[in-house]
């Protein structure tokens, strides 16, 4: 048994008869201390490219010549080389064997086990509004676990489209234009785990309605006529309907109809149209005096 690392010179001999008739002399490198295998790896997501890296090392400075990878814990070596990759399309745990030789010749392996982490699913829905009113989003992205493998959702970016973000997960915000939006939600798990999604239903931002109306003007105590002039852009190849007005007469009086008539009881008054644009269940609204 050596005691110590280093070379020692050794002997054989052909012997006949307690003679010796031959005899070669020859030495060898003795280390006691085997290399040691070691790995690391990136968090696992279901269906995604796992990456292991090798990390062996060896006491006596001999560099590492050999790495062989295991992923489906059968015996065989499936891949070689410092860096390998494989893809576990379920969640779960998995084993996998790192064998490594040095320079020398000498061999060592290790296992470890791998969790391969459920991926998140992003989802989102949304209430429409008018075009510089706030849009509520409110995050619905679900994580799947399985017995032991536990994770869940914990950042939220948000992308609007126009230049503006959030990192909350329930946000809103406001479109300075009309017309369809285009929303982007990115999500991870605290497992690193990500998945993204764009426009989980249709978003409109809805246009204002451009009010409007004419009058004859008539004497005093005489019926003046009103007339609805107003007109609601297009947008998105998206078309709008007035579904409802309100005529305000400046002193207290009101009328409900797209075109109203009305007797003023004094000469001087004052004379609102409300516009209501309606579109799911949705009323922007502007006000034109007179």
């Amino acid at each position: 048994v050596y005691k110590r690392q280093g070379y020692y010179g050794y002997t054989i001999m052909d012997m006949c008869n307690g003679v010796v008739i031959d005899s070669l002399h020859d030495s060898v490198y003795v280390k006691l201390n085997r290399p040691t295998a070691a790995f690391t790896w990136d968090n696992s997501c279901e269906n995604e490219v796992l990456k292991t890296q090798d990390s062996s090392y060896a006491f006596y400075g001999a560099p590492i010549a050999n790495q062989f990878w295991d992923f489906n814990n059968d015996g065989f070596y499936e891949q070689n080389g410092p860096i390998a990759t494989h893809i576990y399309q379920d969640t779960g745990s998995y084993i996998v064997h790192l064998s490594m030789q040095d320079s020398t010749g000498c061999f060592d392996t290790i296992s470890k086990t791998i969790v391969n982490f459920p991926k998140p699913v992003a989802a989102f829905n949304h209430v429409n509004a008018c075009v510089f009113d706030s849009i509520s989003f409110t995050d619905q992205s679900t994580v799947v676990n399985v017995s032991g493998v536990l994770s869940s959702v914990n950042s939220w970016l948000w992308l609007f489209g126009d230049g503006d973000s959030s990192t909350s997960q329930n946000p809103t915000h406001a479109f300075d234009t009309a017309g369809s939006q285009q929303v982007t939600l990115l999500i991870a798990t605290d497992k690193g785990c990500v998945d993204t999604v764009t426009n989980s239903s249709p978003i409109v931002s809805y246009p204002l309605p451009d009010v409007s109306f004419s009058n004859l003007n008539a004497c005093f105590l005489d019926s003046n006529s009103f007339s609805d002039q107003t007109t609601i852009p297009s947008v998105s190849g998206l078309s709008f309907t007035k579904t409802a007005w309100k005529w305000e007469f400046g002193n207290g009086d009101t009328a409900n109809t797209a075109n109203a008539q009305y007797a003023f009881p004094s000469p001087v008054s004052y004379t609102h149209l409300r516009a209501h644009e309606t579109s799911l269940h949705l009323v922007c609204r502007l006000l034109l005096e007179k």
